[in-house]
């Protein structure tokens, strides 16, 4: 999948991975938390967290309102180690 790639991320930092459907992108964060390497390595800090959004949408019901499918009932969720509004954490992808 990758060659040569060596990529650092410094504490606090985020990063999404994007792109059309079939091009690894599931396969690239198997390998950041469940998967090993065929050659190189992979070194992953204590404190580093994975999220994952489900693409195939499995766990969702098709009768919720996007606020009922995030916030699964509840007007706040958890973010890290804290609790955030469903739509603050909606405003952060940009929904309006």
């Amino acid at each position: 999948m990758f060659n040569g790639l060596n990529f650092n991320f410094e504490p606090g930092r985020k990063l999404g991975i994007i792109g059309k459907n079939g091009i690894g992108k599931q396969r690239f964060s198997n390998y950041l938390g469940i998967l090993q390497p065929t050659f190189g390595k992979i070194d992953i800090g204590e404190k580093t967290e994975f999220n994952y959004v489900d693409q195939a949408r499995l766990l969702l019901n098709d009768e919720d309102t996007v606020i009922e499918a995030i916030g699964e009932g509840s007007e706040t969720l958890k973010f890290g180690k804290s609790e955030i509004s469903v739509w603050t954490y909606l405003r952060r992808f940009l929904f309006r």
